[in-house]
């Protein structure tokens, strides 16, 4: 960092401050809003409760379901985080699956 960018560095920390802003507070929840958005996303929190929940099923249905997240799921709600999944992108994903002519997976979904 150079001493020009350290000079206005210091000014923006020191406008905060007057503005009651606290930098340290505000530098925490914006890594906190970034983890929130990494890690709480649909595709890790269900590998998590598909690591739960597959304790007393058998092999091949545990294998069934990974599969139809997989395919049906992940690539429509898989990378966003838990918070930004609206109904619409529920509708738009039983809409896909629907489309393709799998009507076992969308009679589940229609009972959620």
């Amino acid at each position: 960092m150079s001493l020009a960018e350290a000079r206005e560095r210091h000014l923006e920390v020191r406008k905060q401050l007057a503005n009651r802003v606290d930098p340290l507070a505000e530098r925490k929840a914006e890594k906190t809003a970034l983890k929130m958005a990494t890690e709480h996303t649909f595709e890790k929190v269900a590998l998590a409760w598909l690591e739960h929940w597959k304790g007393n099923k058998s092999p091949r249905h545990v294998e069934t379901t990974r599969n139809r997240l997989k395919v049906n799921v992940y690539p429509v709600l898989g990378d966003l985080p838990m918070d930004n999944i609206e109904p619409m992108k529920i509708v738009e994903l039983a809409k896909g699956i629907e489309s393709r002519g799998a009507s076992d997976i969308c009679t589940v979904a229609a009972r959620m």
